[in-house]
């Protein structure tokens, strides 16, 4: 009996997912509580499936964003809908966010999301920005799926800003002390296009190391290394789904890890990781990690 309630469920939620996807329902929105907010959420978007089957998903920079203090920054790259932003701003409303999302329906959700959340915490401070940020990726367009949007080089008219510049017009940043970024890919792009903002202000560094082609394994690896230059001698690494793997000062360790999903890219192993997040810190924000590292543990 149980065996054929499994396979029952694995046929409806195929089938489900199949029509929930399709062009039919393109332009329906859906609610969903997500801490002390109900945002709105394209009826294809995946958080609450993957919040629902992996509890740490998404949870861990809403953690961060306690130790962050009202006279700093928090910046938000690949902001999507705002769902990280409403779980951040639940914690602690306190610092200024600026949010960056280049992607025309999930800006609009983002703008939607901002004005719910801003009901609850009226006194927030959020600048929201439509901008692809990078430093050489440019001439874009996205490929949008399930709560995602890719950059795809070919064919596109989207130009991309480094972040140094768009920081250019916040001339009143006392520090910035939590940096996330989230492209889908291109991260890597991301922070070498804030190089000056990240040796000035040392913040925390959150991001994904998601790579498909070898160029983007190879670009991760020499901006890792060029964190470390700066001072980023202290690594966390999660899988897609949040769950901590390892804290380490040893490039190499990274350097395998990241190897190890790359095999599996190839098909020459049994597919366990998608990719990892990576949290990366100096002596600044040490005390800080370290907190942190033990609350989620």
């Amino acid at each position: 009996m149980n065996l054929i309630k499994k396979i029952l469920k694995k046929i409806f939620n195929y089938f489900y997912t199949k029509i929930r996807n399709s062009y039919l329902f393109r332009n329906v929105t859906r609610n969903y509580n997500y801490k002390n907010f109900s945002i709105l959420l394209p009826i294809n978007h995946m958080l609450p499936d993957y919040q629902k089957a992996h509890p740490k998903y998404d949870k861990f920079l809403p953690i961060v964003s306690k130790y962050i203090n009202q006279n700093e920054m928090i910046i938000d790259i690949g902001a999507n809908v705002g769902d990280t932003l409403a779980g951040m701003v639940d914690e602690n409303s306190n610092p200024t966010y600026l949010c960056i999302e280049p992607e025309d329906e999930y800006y609009s959700y983002l703008l939607k999301n901002v004005d719910i959340i801003k009901k609850k915490k009226p006194n927030l401070k959020v600048h929201l920005l439509k901008q692809f940020v990078g430093n050489q990726i440019s001439n874009i367009s996205l490929d949008k799926k399930g709560g995602t949007a890719k950059a795809n080089l070919i064919g596109g008219n989207i130009k991309s800003k480094t972040l140094d510049d768009i920081l250019i017009n916040f001339e009143n940043i006392e520090k910035i002390n939590l940096l996330k970024v989230d492209t889908d890919g291109f991260d890597y792009d991301v922070l070498e296009s804030a190089l000056k903002t990240i040796k000035k202000h040392k913040p925390i560094i959150f991001f994904e190391c998601q790579y498909e082609l070898e160029y983007q394994k190879i670009n991760y690896k020499n901006i890792i290394k060029t964190l470390q230059s700066l001072g980023y001698f202290y690594w966390t690494l999660f899988d897609n789904y949040g769950e901590k793997i390892i804290t380490t000062q040893n490039l190499e360790t990274i350097y395998s890890l990241m190897e190890y999903v790359w095999k599996q890219n190839l098909g020459e192993t049994k597919r366990t990781i998608g990719y990892y997040d990576l949290l990366a810190c100096c002596d600044n924000n040490k005390e800080i990690v370290d907190n942190i590292i033990q609350e989620i543990e």
